[in-house]
């Protein structure tokens, strides 16, 4: 749920579009000491590159005391040696809240999957269900996957296995797909199979992605925020898909970008430009410039 916005006028809910800042509705006027970012879809580019202006965005906020750090849905081999591409924070956030890395060390700080068994019985009430669905998941670092599951970037480390034994395994999250249900009626369909036993989120390659419960990328954030003795509460987040809603709805700003998910848009403070406009470095750029 959205916590309230008290400094806002109840005409002040309409988020801010583009980077545009209406006065009299009250934004965020000061860079604050916390930045959290999503990748895909937000801080990189449609292409996967960062742009040389976000780039820059990044480095004045960080030469100003401020630290950025990304929150993603990616798994740790993603995400390798990505703080040195970006100029962020070497600690990440990964696998949509369940796992903290140090990416200057490869240290795993902290690691949060489904309880023993758990991810097994969801997914044999979600198989049961939907006829046709295939699974795939992370256990830590390594990707498991049905046979069936084609992946778009095989790896050598992959386990291959029918699902009862993948899942018997130390299950950090579970991946879905089904050929004829696109994102949204997907994941209802999943949540509703799941219920309170999972967190059920989406953003991008048509699969829907469950989580032990309680855990998001807001969770994350918190254990990263506690080792750098900042708070979520006080920083800014940036995202544009349904497993960015809780980063937003935590920080004291949520930033979505233009080519955001409705449902991420519709609880933003500010909708900015797209990620291929430099959405990210519009908001950064502003309040880089009112704290000179």
């Amino acid at each position: 749920m959205r916590k309230p916005r008290s400094r806002l006028s109840q005409s002040c809910r309409t988020p801010l579009r583009h980077g545009t800042v209406a006065k009299a509705c009250g934004t965020i006027a000061t860079l604050p000491p916390l930045v959290a970012s999503d990748l895909d879809g937000t801080l990189l580019r449609s292409d996967g590159t960062i742009s040389d202006r976000t780039r820059a965005a990044v480095q004045a906020v960080t030469a100003a005391g401020t630290t950025v750090v990304a929150a993603t849905g990616r798994p740790p081999r993603w995400v390798d040696g990505l703080h040195l591409e970006l100029g962020v924070h070497a600690l990440c956030v990964c696998l949509n809240g369940a796992m903290l890395l140090d990416l200057a060390t490869g240290e795993e700080l902290a690691h949060r999957p489904f309880a023993d068994g758990a991810a097994m019985a969801i997914a044999l009430d979600v198989r049961a269900a939907l006829p046709g669905i295939q699974f795939a998941g992370q256990l830590g670092a390594r990707f498991a996957r049905e046979p069936a599951w084609a992946p778009m970037f095989p790896h050598a480390t992959d386990l291959i296995a029918p699902l009862e034994e993948f899942t018997s395994r130390t299950v950090t999250k579970l991946i879905v797909r089904h050929s004829d249900l696109a994102h949204d009626a997907l994941a209802r369909a999943v949540r509703e199979v799941a219920g309170e036993r999972a967190l059920v989120t989406f953003s991008g390659m048509r699969i829907v992605e469950l989580s032990s419960p309680g855990v998001h990328k807001a969770s994350g954030l918190a254990a990263a925020a506690d080792l750098l003795g900042a708070s979520l509460g006080d920083g800014i987040a940036f995202g544009d898909a349904p497993n960015d809603i809780q980063m937003l709805a935590a920080a004291r700003w949520g930033v979505a970008m233009a080519n955001g998910h409705a449902d991420v848009l519709a609880i933003a403070d500010e909708v900015t430009a797209t990620n291929d406009e430099d959405g990210v470095a519009l908001v950064l750029e502003r309040l880089v410039g009112a704290g000179s």
